[in-house]
């Protein structure tokens, strides 16, 4: 005959400890932070929200026709020609000029010279606009979605012409 060994097994209970009081603690905490964050009276949104200031920024438009020109005019609304959006109102018109071009010519000993010319039938037009404006961190300001930066090149629509310009510059006027 074998020896047969039964135990019994009893099911060993496990008790709450400390751990898992701060484990419920943070859960908990967690829980009540994610509903304050969204809802409606939180105080967090006006953190997350975009700084709104004033701006002033200038357009450089090149190469516009001479009968076109006249068509920029102050207190004109500009949209963004291809989105459709405000991106403010002309404030002034200035430097109105001829259109240069650069051109590079090789003389007799193979060295090449850059030289400037006037188009005279072309013009370049500077334009300042202003516009409310958002600011945001890591991206600059922009109006209605469209980014405004030094450098920049804008699709512009006037009321009376359509153009593209690059910006020249950026005055934030909080």
């Amino acid at each position: 005959m074998s020896n047969i060994n039964i135990s019994h097994k009893t099911k060993k209970k496990r008790t709450f400890n400390i751990v898992d009081f701060f484990i419920v603690v943070a859960i908990l905490v967690l829980v009540a932070i994610l509903i304050y964050a969204f809802s409606p009276w939180s105080q967090l949104k006006k953190l997350w929200a975009l700084d709104e200031v004033t701006i002033d920024y200038t357009i450089v438009i090149r190469e516009v026709d001479k009968a076109d020109a006249a068509k920029i005019k102050k207190d004109d609304d500009v949209t963004d020609s291809v989105t459709k959006n405000p991106l403010g109102t002309v404030t002034s018109i200035d430097d109105i000029k001829n259109s240069t071009e650069l051109t590079y010519i090789e003389d007799e000993n193979g060295d090449i010279h850059g030289v400037l010319s006037e188009k005279s039938d072309k013009y370049d037009i500077t334009v300042h606009i202003t516009a409310v404006a958002n600011y945001e961190e890591g991206v600059g300001y922009t109006v209605n979605g469209c980014r405004i930066a030094v450098g920049e090149e804008l699709y512009l629509r006037f009321p009376q012409y359509v153009h593209s310009g690059f910006c020249t510059a950026l005055d934030p006027n909080s």
